[in-house]
């Protein structure tokens, strides 16, 4: 019926996290036409192989103006390892950097 979907459970949540998702994928497409990013899947195999895991998770962000992968890695002994990467290189980079 008309109610499906509406009332009060869930009634705006998500919106705001729904449109930052979007805005964060044309930031990405931008990033990578005017070559401040490289593809992820370009450098995914560079960053695995520093973080010694397999990424799980992966979002562009900007960094003190760069452009940076925030990666949570999940290592073969079970330890979750994150890091923020440079886009353009897959290389770690300090938090305070």
């Amino acid at each position: 019926g008309r109610g499906r979907g509406e009332g009060r459970y869930g009634e705006g949540r998500g919106e705001g996290r729904r449109r930052r998702q979007r805005g964060d994928h044309d930031c990405a497409l931008k990033a990578l036409s005017e070559g401040r990013a490289k593809p992820l899947s370009e450098l995914l195999p560079v960053i695995e192989k520093e973080l010694g895991g397999q990424a799980i998770d992966v979002e562009l962000e900007h960094c003190h103006g760069r452009i940076v992968y925030e990666v949570k890695a999940l290592r073969p002994d079970g330890k979750l390892v994150e890091a923020k990467v440079d886009a353009l290189t897959g290389k770690p980079v300090a938090d305070d950097d």
